[in-house]
């Protein structure tokens, strides 16, 4: 039908969903309190960060009753304001250096978000994930402004001399 075709111009946020517009949508609120805690050594360095925030007039798709996408059988969304939204998680970032040539350093993310509104867990949060980079090092890991104790942006020539010069003192991983 013709309420459909319209639908078809908004293609949704790369979930394979169909999104219908709402020009009565009010302005979300957040408020959010997090508290940060870094600690590090001579070698290693930790940093986390919880968080918890509230928001007001969280805006998410919802089922539109009856509408449903032709192409894919998915129920069609409308943009709504939900009045009372809940987001609680923790970031943490770590670093070690295990010696003057290799460094170890990861991130790990986990959020929860809880509509108080529907009783249910929000649409589209990324689960629990991490990444974890083993790093070459060089001279360019003291410098002040590196945000870790190591870097890893070693350049291929450069890679090459150290390998020429020190090969036999690096370990294997």
């Amino acid at each position: 039908d013709a309420w459909a075709a319209v639908a078809l111009l908004h293609p949704g946020l790369a979930d394979g969903r169909l999104y219908w517009g709402n020009v009565d949508l009010d302005p979300e609120t957040a408020y959010q309190v997090a508290l940060t805690g870094a600690f590090s050594g001579e070698r290693w360095r930790l940093v986390i960060s919880p968080f918890y925030t509230h928001v007001v007039d969280y805006i998410q798709g919802s089922e539109v009753p009856g509408r449903v996408d032709p192409m894919t059988g998915n129920p069609i969304l409308r943009w709504e304001n939900f009045s009372h939204v809940n987001l609680f998680g923790v970031d943490a970032e770590a670093g070690y250096t295990i010696n003057e040539y290799v460094g170890l350093r990861g991130y790990l993310s986990y959020v929860r978000g809880y509509n108080e509104s529907t009783n249910d867990d929000l649409y589209r949060i990324m689960p629990l994930h991490g990444a974890i980079a083993l790093d070459l090092l060089g001279a360019e890991a003291d410098e002040p402004a590196s945000d870790y104790p190591f870097k890893g942006n070693m350049d291929v020539e450069r890679l090459e001399k150290l390998l020429a010069a020190d090969g036999n003192r690096i370990p294997s991983v």
